[in-house]
């Protein structure tokens, strides 16, 4: 399955970016998680179907409310991921 990992950096943390992210990924069936770094980027990683991962994409870059300066984007297939999304702390 495709995996996409990215690292945003912008105003991402402490304004609710890591609960978007959940609330589109459960949306969309997607599976993964999303956490926030030491560095203060937040770590994506997503694993979908391509066009549903590339829909996020697109809604990070147009369509969320956040201030995104860079998107560090990976991206690789694996067979081992949970069937959830996760927010870790």
């Amino acid at each position: 399955m495709p995996c996409l990992k990215l690292k945003v950096s912008g105003k991402v943390q402490g304004v609710g970016f890591r609960y978007s992210v959940k609330q589109w990924a459960d949306e969309n069936n997607v599976f993964g998680l999303v956490k926030n770094l030491s560095d203060q980027t937040v770590l994506v990683n997503m694993y979908g179907e391509t066009e549903i991962l590339q829909n996020f994409l697109k809604w990070l870059n147009f369509d969320s409310e956040y201030i995104i300066k860079e998107i560090e984007e990976d991206w690789s297939d694996t067979n081992n991921f949970d069937h959830n999304f996760q927010i870790i702390k």
